[in-house]
């Protein structure tokens, strides 16, 4: 990573020298790159300089906006993280996560019925997946909406079995567990949360869940 991290750095600080490409567009191709290996890195900071450098430069980059949004919301800035993502679905319709990222936003925000519109939106656009399922779930969860989120979470479970079992891990399971739990499913919960520390026993959130459960 920091080998990526001082080419990118090394091309951004050369001349353009392209027949097919602006500076603006290249300079932007560069910084995404960049952007994205600092977001790996965990370096936040300077992955949302990156992102920032892009759409000043070129406001017309919607996958910057969505990653301003993704940096936003994981800081808490739940106004600057739903504006973030709105523009980047005003310039991309077909961004999928944008409108999954965005519900869960606007939820955070105590902007259920908005969240809700959002995501029926996205069912127009969309083909029904595991992510539409699952992000509709993790919304009906933060509504307190717990019946929802267990049904929602079950279809995620059932499409993931016949077209990505790998989506169902851990956190999955522990999200579904969770969710029949405050459902007042115990059995389920129970099983689900088991399932989570079989393949993670070291799972302290589970662990301490499933405990709880127990115990009330």
């Amino acid at each position: 990573l920091i080998k990526a991290t001082d080419i990118y750095n090394r091309l951004l600080a050369q001349s353009v020298d392209s027949a097919t490409l602006d500076s603006a567009t290249y300079r932007g191709i560069l910084r995404e790159k960049l952007g994205e290996i600092l977001l790996d890195a965990r370096d936040m900071t300077n992955a949302a300089a990156q992102f920032q450098a892009i759409v000043k430069e070129d406001p017309a980059r919607f996958q910057a906006w969505y990653y301003l949004g993704i940096l936003a919301h994981s800081e808490g800035r739940l106004a600057e993280a739903a504006d973030d993502f709105h523009k980047a679905i005003l310039l991309a319709p077909g961004l999928e996560q944008a409108y999954y990222r965005l519900a869960l936003v606007l939820a955070g925000q105590s902007r259920g019925d908005e969240a809700l519109q959002v995501l029926d939106r996205a069912r127009l656009h969309f083909p029904d997946s595991f992510d539409a399922q699952f992000f509709n779930a993790l919304v009906n969860l933060q509504l307190k909406d717990f019946a929802e989120a267990v049904r929602r979470f079950s279809a995620a479970e059932t499409i993931a079995r016949t077209n990505n079992p790998a989506r169902l891990d851990r956190q999955f399971y522990f999200q579904i567990g969770a969710a029949c739990e405050r459902d007042h499913q115990y059995k389920r919960a129970e099983g689900y949360l088991q399932k989570c520390i079989d393949m993670g026993p070291d799972n302290a959130d589970a662990l301490n869940y499933l405990g709880f459960m127990w115990a009330d």
